[in-house]
């Protein structure tokens, strides 16, 4: 009884042996599963800051990945297109560049010629019409004969000028790089052709930087036949006085002055105003005198003569009206038409000038004695009016 007994428990004892064995395989065959096939912590083996260089993530394998720009098992290179590690700035030639430069090492662009800016992206400085960049200059393009369009980048040729380049002349205009504007109907009044230069070559008969007068031995302009230039005649002008400082305009009223001649008041030209046949206005200069003869000048023959006088010199104050019998004041004296040039007399004996002008003289007054003194003004042979000086006792 006791042997069948024992025989069961060595039985139960064998079969729970085998259950443990069986379940402890299969837990070492788990682990083991585990440990092969379970995902590695990243944060064990890879480390974004050092590993990735900070250009980059762990995956879950503990592989770096890369953040956009950067490249390399530990993203320690520039990505293509990027440029200047660890920066690793994008630029692309075609994209960035507006396909008008290059990338270089810092990843900026550089330029092809005519192009400027970040982008390439405008025209440099002569060059125009983004983005075809035309380039020009004015001083060498357009010859320094002209401008360039800021929208084209062609030459604007100035008045005168033609061509692609502005090298050469427009119609009516001569001699390069002068371009001297001459037209045969009106610079030559039809009586005469430009020649090279752009001057007037008159016809026969005619004379004058623009063929308007009948040259020597020919008359009747502007239909010049052989025959003697009737000599030019004055027969009123006016005004006939104006103050000494000029500025007037004179009319000059005659015949036979033809189409352009010179006035001549003196010695000197009266600038022209207006210029025809029978009249002929100028502006008076500055002088003094009277009597003085005003003469046209047409072609080089001179008209009778006509006289003009300036009004006499005029004093409408002294100051001061007194002085020392030492002498020395310095006198100022006030007035009109005192001239170009004049003398002062106080009590006849002369004032010596250090100012003299139209209006106005200043003198220092010489010693004397006496009271009420005439002061005068005697300017182109003509004497003002007096005035009074007193000497002090």
């Amino acid at each position: 009884m006791r042997a069948i007994e024992l025989s069961g428990c060595a039985k139960l004892a064998d079969k729970i042996l085998r259950d443990y064995s069986e379940a402890i395989f299969r837990i070492l065959i788990l682990f083991s599963f585990l440990v092969l096939f379970s995902p590695v912590s990243a944060s064990a083996d890879c480390d974004p800051a050092t590993t990735c260089n900070g250009n980059g993530t762990c995956s879950a394998s503990g592989a770096c990945v890369c953040n956009p720009g950067f490249t390399g098992a530990s993203c320690n290179q520039c990505a293509t297109n990027y440029y200047n590690y660890p920066q690793c700035k994008y630029c692309n030639a075609s994209t960035t560049c507006n396909g008008r430069g290059n990338c270089n090492a810092l990843g900026a662009c550089v330029c092809n010629p005519g192009f400027v800016g970040a982008s390439c992206n405008s025209c440099a400085a002569n060059y125009y019409n983004y983005p075809d960049c035309k380039y020009c200059d004015a001083s060498a393009t357009c010859s320094g004969k002209g401008t360039c369009n800021p929208s084209s980048g062609a030459c604007v040729c100035n008045t005168g000028f033609a061509g692609t380049g502005c090298d050469s002349c427009a119609p009516n205009y001569y001699n390069y790089p002068n371009c001297t504007f001459c037209n045969a109907s009106t610079t030559c009044n039809s009586r005469g052709s430009c020649n090279a230069l752009g001057a007037c070559v008159c016809m026969a008969g005619y004379s004058g930087a623009a063929c308007n007068q009948c040259a020597s031995g020919f008359t009747g302009y502007p239909n010049c036949v052989p025959g003697a230039l009737p000599s030019p005649a004055i027969s009123t002008i006016s005004p006939t006085t104006a103050p000494s400082s000029g500025g007037v305009k004179l009319v000059i009223s005659g015949a036979n002055f033809g189409t352009t001649g010179k006035v001549m008041f003196g010695t000197q030209p009266c600038a022209i105003q207006s210029y025809a046949d029978s009249k002929i206005e100028c502006e008076l200069p500055a002088g003094q005198g009277k009597e003085l003869a005003i003469v046209v000048q047409y072609p080089g023959i001179n008209s009778n003569a006509a006289k003009f006088s300036y009004l006499p010199p005029q004093i409408t104050s002294i100051t001061p009206a007194s002085g020392p019998s030492a002498g020395g004041t310095l006198l100022t004296v006030s007035g009109t038409s005192f001239g170009l040039k004049g003398s002062v007399t106080v009590g006849g004996k002369a004032c010596p000038v250090s100012v003299y002008e139209h209006t106005r003289i200043t003198c220092t007054v010489p010693a004397g004695s006496g009271a009420k003194l005439p002061v005068a003004v005697i300017a182109g042979g003509q004497i003002s009016n007096l005035a009074a000086f007193t000497y002090s006792p």
